[in-house]
């Protein structure tokens, strides 16, 4: 599974757009996270990934507010909890319908 279509999947009302040099992700104008593709890595950024539960460690960065995964292999995507952690970031910023 892409790593677009889990943040798709996570949740309808999802806006994608282009910035920052990559794809972000947004729900009722609050950045949710983005993709970002690097020579050697892809990068999925989490807006609040500072306030996730992480007990093993997977996330990356020392910031106030933003952690992010890198990609190296297709197989990161699920050793690395790409889709439990995408689910965490749209469910902290969910607004009622």
């Amino acid at each position: 599974m892409s790593i677009r279509t889990i943040f798709h999947d996570a949740r309808s009302g999802l806006v994608e757009d282009v910035k920052y040099g990559g794809l972000v992700f947004t729900l009722s104008n609050t950045l949710i996270g983005g993709i970002f593709v690097y020579a050697k890595h892809i990068s999925i950024e989490f807006s609040f990934g500072a306030e996730f539960s992480d007990p093993d460690k997977i996330l990356e960065g020392k910031g106030k507010k933003r952690r992010h995964i890198k990609i190296y292999a297709i197989e990161d995507i699920e050793k690395k909890g790409v889709e439990n952690f995408v689910r965490t970031a749209v469910n902290l910023n969910q607004q009622p319908q």
